[in-house]
């Protein structure tokens, strides 16, 4: 009787250990709780954690806004700084261009004048000049060298010269002295530019030349009176004489302006005069009147640029110490991250820490519970010997019964159990005990039967 009222799991060793064990595992969480979270001081702080992190960023993105800002308003100013310096530049430009048009319908103007004057220079002085021959001419007496003329006519004769040559060359005549001493009085310099030149012809074998004898080996010729009909030849050769002197006077005064003109300092031929004349090859370069042009250009050149470089290097000390304010922000900016940066680490270290232990906690085996499952369906005709198993749920638990009825009712009970996926018996035998008699009693023998009870219990059960 003591063995049926007695209840067999709770005399078991096995089944009180694991309730203790379930006991500590749950204060032990309770403290790891208290350990990570300090209860409501944890949270507290975890918040606080977060404000401050939330105002850094805060604050990182309004440094970041008042950079941006900054950088905005000098991208602003450098392109008006730019529009500016266009604006400057092509005004200077334009007032350049209106200077060179100034400049050169200036000299244009001036060099119009000049022809101008030259051309009423050169008209005046061949009209005076052409006066004054004709005065000189009108005035002194016809003179002829009969002895040349006789010699002339002699030659004529004696077929040396062709008359159509004698009559398109003209006689020369003796110079006259009175002439050019009234243009030397009057305007000595042309003498040398307008005096007339002796003109030699070339031999050849139609024309030999004709050099005139001297009047001792000329023929004797007796002097005569010039008639009428002489002195009109006289006035004509007269006249053509004044015409070839105002072409050669006008040819001489061509000539000089033209070389004025081409000798002036600003004019293309200066600078280099094209061969227009075959197997010409004499060129000349002025080097003298261009050096001091060279030497001019180049110091201005180095002037300008030592000047830019100059104003480049003050612009740039002037950039720096005007920017200062911005780097000394920037390092303190950059300080202010390094320590957030470290702050946000611990909080990624305890965040994993934190993850580390909702890991542990989901995944923590209560064995408390599956003891308690035992405890509920197991009858009192039944008590575990022990038990073997694995946390996939698979147990396979020894047990006593006191008849097979006991054992037929005990697997009923677990398969009716939800949290029992499976359960099924094996190894039943009879097992006989004897009972000693104490006292007046007698002796009895008790038959019980042994068998292992296989269970698959659902996972879920040792998770909450």
């Amino acid at each position: 009787m003591s063995i049926e009222q007695t209840n067999p799991i709770s005399a078991q060793p096995t089944a009180t250990p694991p309730k203790k064990s379930g006991s500590n595992v749950g204060k032990l969480l309770r403290d790891v709780w208290r350990f990570v979270w300090g209860e409501d001081q944890g949270v507290k702080d975890l918040q606080s954690d977060i404000n401050q992190i939330d105002e850094a960023r805060n604050s990182k993105r309004l440094a970041q806004a008042k950079k941006q800002q900054k950088l905005e308003a000098k991208a602003r100013q450098k392109a008006e700084i730019k529009a500016r310096q266009a604006q400057i530049r092509l005004q200077l430009e334009q007032q350049t261009a209106q200077k060179l048009l100034a400049k050169q319908a200036k000299k244009t103007t001036i060099t119009r004048q000049v022809n101008d004057k030259i051309t009423a220079l050169k008209e005046k002085t061949l009209q005076g000049l052409v006066k004054n021959k004709q005065q000189n001419l009108s005035n002194q007496k016809p003179l002829v060298d009969h002895n040349f003329l006789a010699h002339g006519a002699s030659a004529l004769h004696a077929g040396l010269l062709k008359p159509s040559q004698h009559q398109r060359e003209e006689t020369p005549v003796r110079p006259m002295q009175s002439a050019p001493k009234v243009v030397a009085k009057k305007s000595g310099w042309l003498n040398k530019f307008f005096a007339p030149r002796p003109v030699r012809q070339k031999p050849t074998a139609m024309r030999p030349v004709i050099e005139r004898q001297p009047l001792s080996s000329a023929p004797s010729v007796p002097v005569q009176q010039p008639s009428v009909h002489e002195s009109s030849d006289w006035s004509k050769h007269k006249e053509k004489m004044a015409k070839r002197l105002a072409a050669e006077a006008e040819k001489y005064a061509n000539l000089k302006i033209r070389q004025d003109i081409e000798n002036r300092y600003w004019h293309s031929h200066n600078i280099v005069r094209a061969n227009l004349i075959k197997d010409q090859e004499t060129l000349f370069f002025n080097w003298q009147s261009k050096i001091l042009t060279l030497v001019l250009a180049l110091g201005l050149a180095l002037l300008t640029v030592g000047v830019l470089y100059g104003a480049l290097l003050v612009w740039e000390s002037n950039k720096l110490h005007d920017n200062q304010d911005v780097f000394d922000n920037l390092e303190a900016v950059n300080q202010e991250v390094k320590k957030e940066e470290a702050i946000a680490q611990e909080i990624m270290d305890f965040n994993n820490k934190l993850v580390l232990v909702d890991y542990m906690l989901d995944n923590h085996i209560y064995w408390s519970d599956f003891f308690k499952v035992l405890e509920d369906y197991t009858i009192f005709d039944v008590y575990y010997e022990g038990f073997s198993g694995d946390i996939n749920g698979t147990y396979a638990l020894p047990a006593v019964a006191r008849d097979y009825r006991a054992v037929y009712l005990q697997l009923k009970l677990m398969q009716g159990n939800e949290e029992v996926l499976s359960a099924d018996t094996e190894g039943a035998k009879s097992l006989a005990q004897t009972v000693q008699a104490t006292g007046d009693s007698v002796a009895t023998t008790v038959d019980k039967i042994k068998f292992i009870l296989n269970l698959v219990i659902d996972r879920k059960l040792f998770l909450r």
